[in-house]
């Protein structure tokens, strides 16, 4: 390889020579600017060369050193980053203990809740209870009222039928104004004799004995009840209802003691207690 010519000092002229004079030029002068181009280019090349040295020194290349301080500027904010992280994890004991706070304020609130209903669901048991209790005691009641009107009904039917019995044992007695008994009758007297032996004192009369009883409907009539027929509002008459619309009766003179239909509806009807 040919020896690296340096041009880095230019050619020495004589002091007499002048570079207008053409006898003076030791060379040239296109000669002169070709080595004046090359010596730059050289030169240029030479920074190049010691640029890329430097660099290679470092271990990077020139696309990577000029990417290096972006690089460097970028870890700024990922340490920067690194600040809310620490600031977060410093926050979180006092996040636990809010939410702690919050969770037994929650528990609290739910066992008050709970608390509560189960006060009102015993107060609404009482008064359940209360309510059964007085239910009984008024079905107590009631049925204490049923018992006592069947036993009267019962000993009342029973006084009825001994009344029929007896007014049955006189079938065929004569009719006679004003008789009560025991041969002989007339309607009031055949009334007074049978509940006289029953132990029920009545009065004489018809309109009388009306006044002594308990008047009752046509509906409700049981056997043992007294029938009682009236004209203008003037009782004549009186019976013993023998049940299934008859009756017993004396009924006028010449007639005896005998069952017979009940002919109307035209009647009031007494029982006697």
């Amino acid at each position: 390889m040919p020896a690296h010519r340096s041009y880095s000092t230019a050619p020495t002229l004589p002091a007499t020579a002048s570079l207008g004079s053409p006898s003076t030029r030791p060379f040239p002068a296109r000669a002169f600017g070709d080595r004046s181009a090359r010596s730059l280019r050289h030169r240029l090349a030479t920074v190049g060369v010691s640029a890329a040295l430097v660099v290679g020194g470092l271990g990077l290349t020139a696309p990577t050193a000029a990417a290096a301080v972006p690089t460097t500027a970028a870890a700024v904010p990922t340490a920067a980053a690194a600040g809310p992280t620490v600031a977060v994890r410093a926050a979180a004991p006092t996040t636990s203990s809010t939410a702690t706070t919050a969770t037994a304020a929650q528990t609290a609130a739910l066992a008050h809740a709970r608390a509560v209903a189960h006060a009102r669901a015993v107060a609404a048991a009482r008064v359940r209870a209360a309510t059964r209790a007085r239910a009984a005691a008024k079905a107590r009641v009631r049925a204490a009222v049923a018992r006592r009107a069947r036993a009267r009904a019962l000993a009342a039917s029973s006084l009825g039928f001994r009344a029929v019995r007896l007014a049955a044992s006189r079938a065929g007695s004569p009719y006679v104004w004003g008789a009560v008994g025991p041969w002989s009758f007339d309607c009031s007297g055949l009334v007074k004799w049978v509940y006289d032996h029953l132990g029920r004192q009545l009065p004489r009369t018809a309109g009388a004995q009306y006044g002594a009883t308990h008047h009752v409907s046509h509906h409700a009539m049981r056997p043992g009840d007294l029938v009682f027929f009236a004209n203008y509002g003037r009782i004549y008459h009186v019976a013993i209802y023998a049940g299934g619309g008859y009756i017993w009766a004396a009924p006028y003179p010449g007639k005896r003691v005998e069952r017979e239909k009940l002919w109307t509806s035209d009647f009031l009807a007494g029982r006697v207690r």
